[in-house]
């Protein structure tokens, strides 16, 4: 199944709607407007919560928290030394992220390295993200948890960098 995330480009909170291939909505992700945490939830098409997913802080690296609601609990984090391989491990689930995140071009795979999802990135859409080739239909929420916390860890760093840009520009 190939899922399709669409951002709501007008509006005050972070908005996010995942469409399967027929345009049926599958998910609606949606952020606090103002929050130190980040906090999001994840509902399905029947506005039933699946997940919920706050950032930790105070932190050296990316660190995100997320809790199914099944249960399931896991935290995703980037390592020092993995940012510049491209990997994100999540040991909760023994599943691994690697890719090209620049251009959001990854997958996860099981510990076994088999690939339980692939993404792309869509060029040619005005508010179409990225789309999702769900390789194990049976782990779709998860699936779709990890993917929106990825999200939110590149905006993170390219707002870091956009700051950062601005203020060595503003420097010289």
């Amino acid at each position: 199944m190939i899922l399709h995330l669409k951002n709501k480009i007008f509006t005050m909170h972070h908005k996010l709607e995942i469409f399967d291939d027929n345009e049926n909505l599958m998910y609606e992700v949606s952020s606090k407007a103002v929050s130190i945490h980040d906090k999001t939830v994840i509902k399905d098409a029947q506005d039933q919560e699946i997940a919920n997913i706050h950032r930790k802080v105070i932190s050296i690296h990316e660190r995100y928290f997320v809790d199914m609601s099944d249960g399931t609990s896991f935290e995703m984090r980037t390592e020092i030394l993995h940012i510049i391989k491209e990997i994100i491990d999540i040991d909760a689930l023994g599943w691994k992220i690697v890719g090209n995140f620049l251009e959001h071009d990854y997958e996860i795979q099981d510990s076994n390295g088999n690939v339980l999802a692939a993404s792309h990135k869509k060029w040619v859409s005005i508010h179409e993200k990225y789309a999702i080739d769900i390789r194990d239909e049976s782990q779709m929420d998860l699936i779709v948890a990890v993917y929106v916390v990825l999200e939110h860890i590149l905006e993170m760093r390219e707002a870091n960098n956009v700051n950062a840009a601005n203020s060595a520009s503003t420097q010289n």
